[in-house]
């Protein structure tokens, strides 16, 4: 999913926000990279700050005409969770700084235009008392019409 791909790279290449996740190994021997999860879940034994990136069950995504080209919409949440040990005015700043990053953004992909309009920050009530943090990102896609010469 482009708007996935993109956000991901966006956040992947933001060494402040990478610098505030937890790092992991894909595979044994691999090199740790920072804990930004998309098509799978997180490993069992992760533990925060870490990034899951979701498109919600209930939005409907929808297709539209623009000047001859198909363009879609797509929504996707940024949900950030945090240890019970670490401070939530830390986990907060990396919340807002991930807002920052995405608000108004333009991913960088060779087939596809994206702009993302993204909400602010809202915290997420855990019951087991696990700090964590929404952006739901609104993402405007659109294929990039290639002619053959």
């Amino acid at each position: 999913m482009p708007a996935i791909t993109g956000i991901y790279n966006t956040l992947m290449a933001t060494t402040a926000i990478t610098d505030n996740l937890n790092t992991y190994r894909i595979q044994t021997g691999s090199p740790k990279v920072p804990a930004i999860f998309t098509s799978f879940e997180e490993p069992q034994d992760m533990t925060g700050p870490y990034i899951i990136l979701s498109v919600p069950a209930t939005t409907a995504g929808g297709n539209s005409e623009d000047r001859g080209h198909i363009a879609g919409l797509s929504i996707v949440d940024v949900v950030l969770y945090g240890p019970k040990s670490r401070s939530s005015k830390q986990l907060r700043d990396t919340a807002q700084l991930i807002w920052e990053t995405l608000h108004r953004d333009e991913p960088a992909d060779e087939n596809y235009e994206i702009w993302i309009l993204a909400t602010p920050p809202s915290q997420l009530p855990d019951p087991e008392g696990f700090p964590g943090y929404v952006i739901s990102c609104n993402a405007t896609i659109r294929k990039i019409e290639r002619s053959e010469s």
